[in-house]
């Protein structure tokens, strides 16, 4: 005979005798009766001195109760769920999923607070009987407000057991709550598994690989080289795997020798992203990360960025390439600065026409950002001797003529289908700095009122705030009246 399941989601004695007071109906006092009777001898039935016929005894009185006390109240969800339990206890398999299911039905037509562990005894008692129906129930518990790790442990055994297929759909919706721990679990040791389809073992590197990405950048916690140690297969070896743990562990000078996640460039639907893009945001969240840690580990974090620049999915990566960029910077290393421009000058600019031709505003902003930025940190704001576009000034002002594109588009078809966006606060700094050294103190105070507006409105607020109160109101007075009317609104939304 089973053990007695425990009464999760029974309601305790003591909350149910204060339901009664002075005022109580007598049914309701009938049903707190029957019902305290029933979870008592239910209880008692479960200690280890109960056995025996004096068991059954026990466990037929609390039967006998909770029919009672249905008999009064019969949408009770919780006399429901401990008779499921009672009768999973005494093997009555019918009775326990017909009792189950109604806690379950009613938990769910009342939108009732505990619907998870209603539906988490129902799911457990189905695991080893009926993996797949318990894969229905548990998703409900998963769904339910407020669901906890058990629902989501209890899912992935499920899962892997039932719909293996769905396991990894199971495993993003995961990532989206931030769950990543459970996701890599799961993740790596289903990539390791060289057993699988060489289209299911891809999907599952490439999760490992996402999670391993959100990790990075979320956790304080957290060592992916521990993590990725742990994927190496049974038997044999395999290349990804290997690039994997190389990109984690020594990353390349370049990203073109991951030569499998670099070639994975078309984007997977059960992943939701493509093999080459998850590694370039691994090695981005890797770059970032130790570029924050204290002491920064300057040089380790130049070598992740310096290998995603080479994944870009058209030419160099912006932003691993720019990570790089702030790191010389920050170390005042012009000279390896200067080189990696001239490695990867032609490139940005050939991948910059591709985005123009394409009119892929986002990448157009990208890109002249990035290069702007480049070049400021260079101190190259004129091009004398070279093209005119050669220069600071030349891409960060084409930067901020995109920025001003992309929010009349956003405010013509609502923010919805484009956000608004601003140009970086540093490029703002760089960029106003060179119009107040040239002469042009107007301009620099409407670039800055511009862009405390746009940061606002893309919810960068402190950095809006710190740009508005940088502006004099004396500097104000020369400007036109609609940016006059601009600083005004970010004034009086900005805290004092």
């Amino acid at each position: 005979m089973n053990t007695l399941p425990a009464l999760r989601t029974a309601f305790a004695i003591a909350a149910l005798l204060s339901m009664l007071s002075a005022h109580a109906q007598p049914a309701d006092e009938a049903f707190v009766e029957n019902f305290t009777a029933g979870v008592k001898a239910q209880q008692a039935a479960s200690t280890p001195e109960t056995s025996g016929p004096q068991r059954e005894r026990t466990l037929q009185q609390a039967e006998q109760a909770y029919k009672k006390a249905l008999s009064v109240r019969p949408s009770s969800i919780a006399t429901l769920n401990n008779l499921g339990t009672l009768y999973a206890a005494t093997d009555r398999d019918a009775l326990a999923r017909d009792y189950y299911r109604n806690a379950v039905s009613t938990a769910q037509k009342t939108n009732d607070p505990k619907l998870e562990g209603y539906a988490l005894n129902y799911a457990e008692y189905l695991e080893t009987r009926d993996p797949k129906e318990a894969l229905a129930i548990a998703n409900i518990a998963f769904r339910a407000p407020g669901s906890g790790t058990e629902s989501r442990e209890l899912l992935g055994r499920l899962y892997a057991k039932a719909d293996p297929a769905g396991l990894i759909t199971f495993c993003r919706a995961l990532l989206d709550e931030g769950s990543t721990d459970q996701v890599l679990t799961l993740a790596t040791a289903n990539a390791k598994d060289l057993g699988r389809t060489a289209e299911a073992h891809g999907d599952w590197l490439i999760m490992t690989a996402v999670a391993l990405a959100q990790s990075a950048a979320g956790k304080a916690a957290f060592d992916p080289v521990a993590i990725v140690s742990t994927l190496t297969p049974t038997t044999g070896e395999d290349p990804a795997i290997l690039q994997l743990q190389r990109a984690v562990k020594d990353p390349p000078a370049s990203g073109s020798e991951l030569t499998w996640w670099r070639s994975a460039y078309t984007k997977r639907d059960t992943v939701g992203t493509s093999g080459r893009a998850a590694m370039l945001e691994l090695l981005r969240a890797l770059g970032e990360r130790n570029a924050r840690a204290v002491p920064a580990k300057r040089d380790l974090a130049v070598r992740y960025f310096r290998a995603g620049i080479d994944l870009g999915e058209r030419g160099p990566d912006p932003e691993a390439f720019l990570g790089v960029v702030n790191l010389y910077a920050d170390a005042k290393d012009t000279a390896s600065l200067r080189k990696l421009m001239e490695r990867y000058e032609a490139a940005l600019f050939s991948s910059k026409s591709g985005a123009y031709s394409q009119n892929d505003l986002p990448l157009i902003l990208r890109l002249h950002t990035t290069l702007g930025l480049t070049y400021a940190h260079l101190n190259q704001w004129d091009s004398a001797g070279q093209s005119s576009f050669q220069n600071a000034r030349f891409q960060l002002e084409a930067a901020q003529n995109t920025v001003e594109k992309i929010n009349r588009r956003a405010a013509a078809a609502g923010s919805e289908q484009l956000a608004p966006v601003s140009l970086p606060t540093p490029a703002v700094n760089f960029l106003s700095d060179y119009y107040v050294r040239s002469g042009q103190k107007d301009r620099s105070t409407k670039l800055r009122v511009e862009a405390s507006a746009n940061l606002r409105a893309a919810h960068r607020l402190e950095e809006s705030t710190a740009i508005v109160r940088g502006i004099k109101p004396e500097d104000v007075a020369a400007l036109p009246p609609d940016t006059k009317r601009v600083y005004e609104n970010v004034q009086k939304a900005t805290p004092r």
